[in-house]
């Protein structure tokens, strides 16, 4: 029974550190528009991770920042791999 109730707990800790995981990327803004980061504090420059497909490009800055506590990224263009990773006070949408 304590074996169960292991297993059970092991699960439930498991799913609930992926959804905390994938709802703090889902919360980090990209954007290309600098008066959206002009009152916000820089944490640093943020890289897409070699291999990363184009397409989930985005995605993987959302991570990157998210992990490095910055809640948006400011990009040069659509194709940029490399950011600049902003604490602001509410992300912003503007740019996206």
């Amino acid at each position: 029974m304590k074996r169960l109730s292991l297993s059970v707990t092991s699960g439930f800790l498991l799913l609930a550190t992926a959804r905390c995981a994938t709802t703090t990327a889902d919360s980090v803004a990209i954007t290309r528009n600098e008066a959206a980061v002009s009152a916000c504090s820089r944490v640093g420059q943020v890289d897409v991770p070699p291999g990363v497909p184009d397409t989930d490009r985005n995605i993987a800055f959302a991570r990157t920042a998210s992990r490095a506590g910055a809640n948006t990224v400011l990009i040069g263009s659509a194709e940029a791999r490399v950011g600049v990773a902003y604490r602001c006070g509410t992300p912003t949408l503007a740019g996206r």
